[in-house]
């Protein structure tokens, strides 16, 4: 999901840089496997079942209330999205270490994803779970640049399009997969999840989405390598990016 909705279609294959070798399935089930784990944290932290019925509930001081520091909260990280994402994906493309930043902001969205687990059913822990969140966006977006340009190392102008849908529709199946599995396994009515109640069983959520993402993270860290390393192109300052 979060790196499906590439808008690839304006990606243009450089040379030199990202001339690719033919790829193989492996590498390409690999890197594809990364958009079903990360679809954990669009679709089930921020989109269908943590915001939406636990941190946005009247538990957190007010639905209206949480809704609201909850939308502050994400309209800054989108801000730092769009001031940050441009400069990394040139700089990780210059320096050739996509696979070393995928990685590193993946975890910190792991990271960030089982820190959820720790936002307690109080009005005083709101701040605290939409901190977590807004600073999962940011770090999501930007593992999501370097994933979308891994697809250059794996693809040829005929194949980018196929393979970028395998990825887009990786991400779609991978999130629909763990909601049913969740609702089934874990929150449906009557399920006795380890004897937790309803508000840790939404708590629990957050750490298994951390371990799928870790999880279907890891292939494509160990099946694609590294980029060469730009040496043609500048290095510029932060705002020339």
């Amino acid at each position: 999901m979060a790196g499906s909705i590439h808008g690839m279609t304006g990606l243009t294959m450089p040379t030199g840089v990202d001339s690719p070798a033919p790829s193989t399935k492996r590498q390409i089930v690999a890197w594809a496997a990364w958009d079903w784990g990360s679809a954990a944290f669009n679709a089930v932290m921020t989109t269908f079942i943590f915001t939406a019925f636990y941190l946005t509930t009247d538990i957190f001081g007010g639905a209206d209330h949480a809704s609201q520091v909850l939308g502050l909260a994400l309209g800054v990280a989108g801000i730092l999205m769009a001031l940050l994402a441009p400069v990394a994906g040139q700089r990780t493309d210059h320096s050739g270490r996509r696979r070393l930043w995928l990685g590193i902001n993946t975890l910190i969205v792991v990271l960030l994803t089982a820190s959820c687990f720790f936002v307690l059913p109080d009005p005083a822990y709101l701040l605290l779970g939409c901190a977590l969140l807004a600073a999962g966006h940011v770090f999501s977006e930007l593992a999501s640049v370097n994933y979308n340009a891994m697809l250059l190392q794996i693809s040829t102008p005929k194949t980018i399009g196929k393979i970028s849908g395998i990825g887009w529709a990786s991400g779609y199946l991978g999130g629909i997969v763990l909601l049913v599995a969740l609702y089934f396994g874990v929150l449906s009515p009557g399920v006795d999840f380890f004897g937790l109640d309803e508000n840790t069983k939404y708590r629990a959520v957050a750490l298994i989405s951390a371990a799928w993402i870790a999880v279907f993270s890891i292939p494509v860290l160990l099946a694609v390598p590294e980029n060469p390393r730009d040496s043609v192109a500048p290095k510029v300052g932060f705002f020339a990016s």
